[in-house]
C-alpha cells in the first residue's frame, strides 16, 4: 500500500545459496491495486558453473569467489575455512592433493568450540603474508576434534583396547593423539606429500612473524 514495488521470492527456504533456484516475481503496486506479477526464473548455481570451495587438486584452497586452475573434485570433500580458504577433512585426501600439486600439507587440529582456534584465525591467519602462504604453498586439512557427525562404518576405527570410534570428532582426536602426539587445540603441523612431519606442533601463539617462520620451515 505504500506505492513501492516489491520483490517476492518463491522457492525452497533454508538451503545453501548456491543451490537456490526458483521464480522471482516483480509485483508493482499502487495503493491496494497490484498488477499481475512478472515472473523471472533464476538459479544462483546454474548447471555447469563452479562453486567456490570445490576440492582443488593443485592446492585445495581458493580465495572467496575465485577458483584457481586445477582438477576439481566433489565439493563435499572440502571444509570451508576462514578468509576464503578451503581444505580437506581427512589427511589421506590432503596428501593425495599435495602429491598431485607438488605442495606441502598444512594440518589444522581444531574444534568448532575452540576459542583459541578462532583467535588464531582472526589475528594470525588473517595477516596478508600468512594468508598468501596458506593459499599458495599448502594443501590444508582441518581435523575437528569435537565434530559429532557420524561416520560410515567403513571409516570407523577400533582402538587397541577394543573401543570403536564412530564419529568424526572421536576419530580425529584419536589421530591427533596417536599420529601427532597432541591432545589440545589448536595445534598445527606441516607434512610433506608422503605424510612425513616437517614442522610442528605449533600451538596457540599470536606471533605473526613466528607463524610465518613456521610456515617457511625456519
Amino acid at each position: 500500500d505504500d506505492g513501492q514495488s516489491r520483490i517476492v521470492f518463491t522457492g525452497t527456504p533454508a538451503i545453501p545459496l548456491d543451490q537456490i533456484h526458483g521464480t522471482l516475481q516483480w509485483i508493482s503496486c499502487v495503493g491496494e491495486n497490484c498488477h499481475s506479477p512478472e515472473e523471472i526464473d533464476f538459479d544462483l548455481h546454474p548447471e555447469g558453473s563452479s562453486v567456490p570451495g570445490s576440492a582443488i587438486a593443485d592446492g585445495g584452497v581458493s580465495p572467496e569467489g575465485e577458483l584457481p586452475k586445477g582438477e576439481y573434485l566433489p565439493a563435499d570433500d572440502m571444509v570451508k575455512l576462514p578468509h576464503g580458504l578451503y581444505g580437506y577433512d581427512n589427511i589421506e585426501d590432503a596428501l593425495a592433493a599435495a602429491k598431485a600439486g607438488g605442495k606441502k600439507v598444512f594440518v589444522d587440529i581444531t574444534g568448532h568450540g575452540c576459542v583459541n582456534c578462532r583467535e588464531m584465525e582472526a589475528r594470525v591467519w588473517s595477516d596478508p603474508q600468512v594468508l598468501e602462504r596458506l593459499q599458495g604453498n599448502f594443501v590444508l586439512v582441518a581435523l575437528y576434534t569435537d565434530d559429532k557427525a557420524k561416520l560410515p562404518e567403513s571409516s570407523w576405527i577400533t582402538t587397541p583396547d577394543g573401543k570403536t570410534l564412530k564419529d568424526v570428532g572421536r576419530v580425529n582426536s584419536y589421530i591427533a593423539r596417536t599420529r601427532f602426539g597432541v591432545n589440545a587445540q589448536p595445534n598445527y603441523f606441516i607434512l610433506d606429500a608422503d605424510g612425513k612431519i616437517l614442522a610442528g606442533p605449533r600451538g596457540y601463539d599470536l606471533s605473526v612473524p613466528g607463524f610465518i617462520d613456521f610456515l617457511d620451515l625456519k
